[in-house]
């Protein structure tokens, strides 16, 4: 044991003073790259969340594709993912369509009262204030009741002021759109009943027209004039012409209301539900990548929102994402907080993210250069992901009822074999019509007048007879 100690001491001594100095160089030098590694490994980039482009792809497989991304920017190139929350600042929504049906039914019970005591003027301005409400805000219509109502007591309104022309166009819109005219408090008068009958006759005479509804959120539930007919996407044939107030809602987003007018043609409305997102401005750029654009704005207003809430973030990724078929499409672009952008690799994935690391090889490079100095070929063009087509969704056939098909939901063709024809006549003969029950109703009136008249006359002003013998004058 002796020995062994003295031949190590031995050793020592005859070992080189160079070589004591280079391991200690090479220790220093691992200790510094250490540091650096450390230093690197925590590196923030600012994170938009990606978009589905035209509503394509499940949410769960953004989140999962999100998840992926990021773990292999950290294991790649040492970067953190910073996340943008999109509703900073904003709240949830909140539907005003409770609060309104409330004020609409106390107007409503005024404008029936008003029509019980014979008072029309002050009935035409509390209904009609609900009409013109509704037609400005049809995404909150979700009853027929108060709307249908609220036209008939209007129109009831003008008949008995005079104005059986301006009724007669409101009751047009009831008999379009309404399955049936809701009893109230106040009782409709037999001119009312008339006219309902001839804007039915008119509105039936007319070629009907078809409503096509496609909406970017699956699920949405379709109202029209406050009935609600199903789940776009849908079609309605066979729907009568006119004004038709339609609403397209969903829970947790913004309603998309419209008034739209029905011809003989077909109608295509392509309703937009939207979230809160903290502001119009988010709101605008989310809504253009999943509608498979971008523009100069929307780099503009990535490059703001990196400025404000990146941090120490040197780059903002923002980008869409698809499903085609099995194949999961994502294209990101990069920008910096001067508003330099430039599209990165576009990835194609299998919905179980098994070929992420060899899609995204390079990529944490590139950023590394960006970083240091951006210099790249900048976004061209306004498609996100390109050759990718909106997919196509066969709206279903809904069914419509309404007073002018009978109340029943049948269609136009089917009320023909129990009501006639569609076409009841050329436009002279209704006319006629028209013009001898007004003739009719005249008539009744003036001898309505004329028997009331007659009792009173006969006992105040019939001369008294008195015989008179011949050759004598009468006493005056």
């Amino acid at each position: 044991m002796t020995r062994l100690c003295l031949l190590a001491t031995l050793l020592a001594f005859l070992t080189p003073a160079a070589t004591l100095a280079q391991g200690a160089d090479d220790f220093l030098d691992d200790a510094v790259g250490d540091v650096q590694e450390e230093k690197k490994k925590g590196r923030p980039i600012f994170f938009l969340p990606l978009q589905p482009v035209w509503k394509t792809i499940e949410p769960s497989l953004i989140d999962d594709a999100i998840k992926n991304i990021a773990a292999e920017l950290d294991e790649s190139g040492g970067y953190k993912v910073e996340q943008f929350n999109p509703r900073l600042g904003g709240g949830t929504y909140k539907d005003p369509e409770p609060r309104l049906r409330r004020r609409w039914e106390k107007e409503l019970r005024s404008a029936e009262k008003s029509t019980r005591r014979r008072r029309f003027s002050a009935a035409i301005k509390t209904a009609g204030r609900i009409v013109r409400q509704m037609l400005q805000n049809p995404e909150h219509i979700r009853t027929p009741a108060i709307y249908c109502r609220s036209m008939a007591l209007v129109a009831e309104g003008e008949i008995r002021r005079g104005r059986r022309n301006k009724a007669l166009t409101i009751l047009e819109m009831v008999v379009s759109g309404c399955a049936e005219v809701p009893e109230g408090a106040a009782k409709l008068s037999d001119a009312f009943k008339e006219a309902l009958a001839d804007a039915v006759a008119e509105v039936r005479r007319r070629d009907p027209g078809r409503l096509v509804v496609q909406a970017d959120e699956p699920g949405a539930m379709v109202f029209l004039n406050g009935t609600q007919v199903g789940t776009a996407p849908l079609i309605l044939r066979d729907l009568p012409p006119g004004k038709h107030l339609l609403a397209v809602t969903k829970a947790g987003h913004k309603p998309y209301g419209k008034m739209v007018k029905i011809g003989s043609g077909e109608t295509a409305v392509q309703a937009r539900l939207t979230k809160p997102l903290g502001g119009g401005k988010v709101g605008r750029i989310f809504t253009e990548m999943r509608d498979n654009r971008v523009s100069p704005q929307t780099i503009r207003i990535a490059a703001e929102l990196l400025r404000q809430h990146g941090g120490d973030a040197g780059l903002c990724i923002l980008g869409g994402i698809a499903k085609v078929g099995a194949v999961i499409k994502v294209n990101l672009i990069a920008l910096n907080k001067a508003g330099k952008a430039t599209r990165l690799k576009p990835l194609s994935l299998d919905v179980d993210f098994l070929g992420l690391a060899p899609e995204m090889l390079g990529f944490a490079e590139k950023l590394e250069g960006l970083e240091a100095k951006f210099v790249a070929p900048k976004v061209t063009g306004s498609v996100l992901i390109d050759e990718f087509k909106p997919p196509r969704q066969e709206p279903r056939p809904a069914k419509w009822s309404s007073v002018a098909l009978g109340g029943k939901r049948r269609s136009l063709a089917q009320q023909g074999n129990s009501r006639g024809p569609l076409k009841r006549g050329k436009r002279e003969d209704l006319k006629k019509k028209r013009e001898q029950a007004r003739e009719q109703r005249r008539k009744n009136t003036r001898d309505l007048h004329s028997d009331a008249e007659r009792p009173r006359r006969s006992g105040r002003d019939a001369p008294t007879t008195r015989r008179v013998e011949r050759g004598t004058r009468p006493e005056p």
